[in-house]
């Protein structure tokens, strides 16, 4: 979203210029009956494009992140000490290790 809105303002900021000299221009030039010099707004256009793209398509991640973080709180953490027997010195031993479980309400 931040990028999109970024190349968006960029566009705008660089076109603002020409377009005030085409207007400006235009007007002397149609009361005077001049030509009128045209300028390019091809690299404002690309820019202008590619922001809006990118604002609108931000839109459905914004919607997915906020279900992902929905899923993340209902998720629990159990952190438990678990015993296992283990073979020590030819005998079988009871040792305790910790373990952390991961319970998914889905």
């Amino acid at each position: 979203m931040g990028g999109g809105f970024a190349l968006t303002t960029t566009s705008i900021l660089i076109a603002t210029p020409k377009a005030t000299e085409d207007l400006t221009y235009g007007l002397v030039g149609f009361l005077v009956g001049e030509p009128v010099p045209e300028n390019n707004y091809t690299a404002e256009s690309i820019l202008l494009v590619t922001g809006t793209a990118a604002m609108v398509g931000s839109i459905p991640l914004f919607i997915a992140s906020g279900k992902n973080k929905k899923r993340a709180m209902n998720m629990t953490t159990n952190i438990k000490m678990e015993k296992a027997t283990i073979i020590e010195r030819q005998s079988f031993v009871q040792s305790s290790y910790p373990a952390i479980a991961f319970k998914i309400n889905l």
